[in-house]
């Protein structure tokens, strides 16, 4: 299952202004909508791969060149969450970013099993899953 920024999971301690909420929204939404399309992108990109281990003769280079292809794509979900965290925090006070670090990394996270995260803290509705990539 894909990690769905599990990072954000303590947002509603945060006190925040109706205006940070919907900035959250705004990166929650764009940041949910482009990891769709890359999760997407790289599902047919291991398709295709399969496909070509499958040929009778596979091109080796055409296959490493696949394999290649899937982690710039994973890589490029990896710095978009990161971004998206970035801006995220970005629209926090101070205080409130001291707050978010003092929650322990270790606390139970509901992301993994109920209604969490800035979605949870925001009263999204959570989308289909999205699997793991």
């Amino acid at each position: 299952m894909m990690h769905k920024m599990a990072w954000l999971h303590r947002w509603e301690h945060l006190d925040l202004s109706d205006a940070q909420k919907e900035q959250l929204r705004q990166i929650l939404f764009n940041t949910k909508k482009e990891m769709i399309r890359r999760w997407a992108e790289v599902r047919v990109a291991k398709l295709e791969l399969k496909q070509m281990l499958m040929e009778d003769a596979p091109d080796r280079m055409r296959v490493e060149q696949a394999v290649r292809n899937i982690g710039q794509k994973k890589t490029e979900m990896g710095l978009l969450m990161a971004n998206a965290k970035l801006d995220a925090l970005a629209v926090l006070t101070p205080e409130q970013r001291r707050e978010l670090h003092e929650i322990s990394p270790h606390t139970e996270c509901p992301e993994y099993g109920h209604k969490g995260g800035l979605a949870g803290a925001l009263g999204e509705e959570d989308e289909e899953e999205m699997g793991e990539a």
